[in-house]
């Protein structure tokens, strides 16, 4: 009698999976209709659709042809802190507000060149002889091969030994700062604002680094960058298109405006699956999803905000780990000149990077550092400055308005170009908050003093519950796009490694059938595969069978209490 009961019971269940998975469930857009329940959950998703979140799914698509993978982007846009806008300067113009360089020998790079997006100008080197200082008592610009040029570069030079002898782990950079002028009183006003201004955009404005609690052990062979990108993204469209193309054999998987709230990974979970809630931005309705496997990519900034929840939490390590990493803050204020409508006579073309120095310690370190893209050969025809702000002051010019922004900013040029010079108001501007941004709150991490960022990088990119996987840049060595591709590469391997796309349904507690989906073979002799599920031929004296259009359920095919064959509704469709 116990046996009858168990065989009722289950076909009773596989009776209410077969009534829910017939309903006509949204799913993951077009792709797969998977995942709206907990018998017929999806195999992956990913949460976020930047860069690691990309190369997570397509690895999943083009590398282990898993189709019932599903991508939720909170934005309205793939690309994450690759984020183009077209048009917001100059018709048809495209405008980074995050990535804007593409490295030389990167995997970026190849998308960029398979996209037939790789522009014809030279690499641009970053380098102190490629800079331009600019001192408003001095005239503007000190000429790198002037008097004064020269003796800059060299009180800048004994600056850099003397951090790279006192920078530990244990030392902020601010600390290296105040004891450099505490041990040089001597030191000419001059000196020492070009030194903070300098430090300030090869640090500060590169890394986003809170000096208050930056590792000055890392960032000091940071201090005079000398580094070559191989084209900027401008040009040819922007990252938009890079991401575009490199997402469209999969685009069918990707759901947009679709903001997690909660991972809930409970053990208690029916069928052991992971559910998953959003918001619908675009409806403002909560939506759920099921899956196997969970790959989150979204940034240490959010990690740190708790606006996306885990249930249960997070081992204490993981927790601690993202408390304790530094996430760093970045931001832009655009200028652009019509060159047909503006006076751009004054314009540096042949200065890359230009640093103001101030004459005050108070706004040394405010929108002092500019770059010239004009300067790259595939921009030539567009006149943009771009001043740059990172850590604690970006995060203070965030609560200012655009035109508080622009007016600061305006006011740092005409001071790099005073009179007679006489620079115009910008055509267009764009300002960045990225601080601010709900679904970033920063740009990338960095390393605190005090703080084993490399011990932590390796504990954020452990699993979870063998369920929920973690990639983008703070699991990786290295901040930019190149290594947040790499770490959503990582997580589909760790998936791959482990069992949780092994494990099918638990229906019979004591029998677990699996079928290994790389190997493509079950684990038991007895077994076979069907699909992506292995069928047990013989179990209580009742043959069964998987049914190869919904990998993991079982039917009743036939038995010794006579039920009748039975075919699956499903089987002419595809799941």
């Amino acid at each position: 009698m116990m046996v009858l009961n168990r065989i009722l019971s289950v076909i009773t269940t596989i009776a209410v999976i077969f009534f829910a998975t017939s309903i006509d469930a949204n799913g993951c857009g077009i792709a797969t209709s998977k995942g709206t329940n907990e018998f017929d959950p999806l195999d992956v998703l990913v949460i976020g659709a930047g860069w690691s979140g990309l190369a997570a799914a397509n690895k999943l698509h083009s590398v282990h042809s898993i189709k019932h993978f599903c991508v939720l982007e909170a934005r309205d846009a793939i690309g994450g802190r690759s984020r183009t806008k077209m048009g917001a300067l100059e018709p048809d113009l495209s405008t980074e507000l995050g990535s804007a360089w593409v490295w030389e020998d990167t995997i970026i790079t190849r998308i960029f060149k398979d996209a037939g997006l790789v522009s014809n100008e030279a690499p641009s080197y970053f380098s102190f002889s490629n800079m331009g200082l600019y001192y408003e008592p001095y005239g503007g610009l000190i000429e790198n091969e002037s008097e004064d040029g020269i003796w800059l570069r060299q009180e800048y030079e004994a600056f850099e030994d003397y951090a790279k002898q006192y920078a530990t782990h244990d030392v902020t950079m601010q600390q290296i700062l105040a004891w450099y002028m505490e041990d040089y009183p001597e030191l000419d006003e001059v000196a020492k604002q070009a030194i903070k201004g300098i430090v300030c955009g090869t640090i500060h404005s590169e890394y986003g680094s809170y000096f208050r609690d930056a590792d000055s052990e890392y960032l000091d062979g940071h201090l005079m960058p000398e580094f070559r990108i191989d084209f900027v993204a401008v040009p040819n469209g922007g990252f938009s298109r890079a991401l575009e193309y490199f997402a469209a054999p999969f685009a069918d998987h990707i759901q947009v405006n679709k903001q997690v709230l909660e991972v809930d990974y409970s053990a208690t979970n029916r069928n052991e699956v992971v559910r998953v809630s959003a918001l619908d931005r675009s409806t403002n309705e909560t939506m759920t999803y099921y899956t196997r496997a969970v790959v989150c990519t979204v940034s240490l900034g959010v990690l740190k905000s708790g606006d996306l929840r885990f249930t249960p939490l997070l081992p204490p390590r993981k927790e601690k780990a993202i408390k304790e990493m530094g996430m760093g803050n970045i931001n832009k204020c655009i200028l652009y000149w019509d060159e047909e409508t503006k006076d751009v006579s004054w314009w540096p073309s042949d200065k890359l990077e230009l640093q103001l120095i101030t004459e005050e310690d108070e706004d040394s370190m405010e929108w002092t550092y500019f770059i010239n893209d004009q300067n790259h050969n595939g921009n030539r025809k567009n006149h943009i400055m771009t001043a740059w702000i990172g850590g604690a002051k970006a995060d203070y010019w965030e609560t200012k308005t655009d035109a508080e922004t622009v007016e600061h900013v305006m006011k740092n040029i005409r001071r790099m170009f005073p009179p007679p010079i006489n620079v115009p108001e910008p055509t267009n501007y764009l300002i960045t908050r990225w601080k601010s941004d709900p679904f970033t709150r920063g740009t990338y991490h960095y390393h605190r003093a005090g703080v084993d960022t490399y011990a932590n990088q390796d504990i954020m990119a452990e699993p979870v519950a063998s369920k929920v996987f973690f990639a983008g840049e703070a699991t990786n060595e290295g901040m930019s796009a190149p290594n947040a591709y790499e770490s959503g590469e990582r997580a589909v391997d760790d998936i791959m490694e482990s069992n949780v796309l092994n494990s099918i349904f638990s229906i019979f507690p004591n029998r677990r059938p699996t079928c290994s989906r790389a190997a493509h073979r079950c684990q038991t002799d007895d077994d076979c595969c069907e699909g992506y599920t292995c069928q047990h031929r013989t179990a209580w004296g009742t043959i069964k069978r998987c049914a190869s259009s919904l990998p993991g359920v079982w039917s009743i095919e036939a038995g010794g209490f006579g039920a009748r064959p039975r075919t699956s509704p499903f089987r002419n469709k595809d799941y």
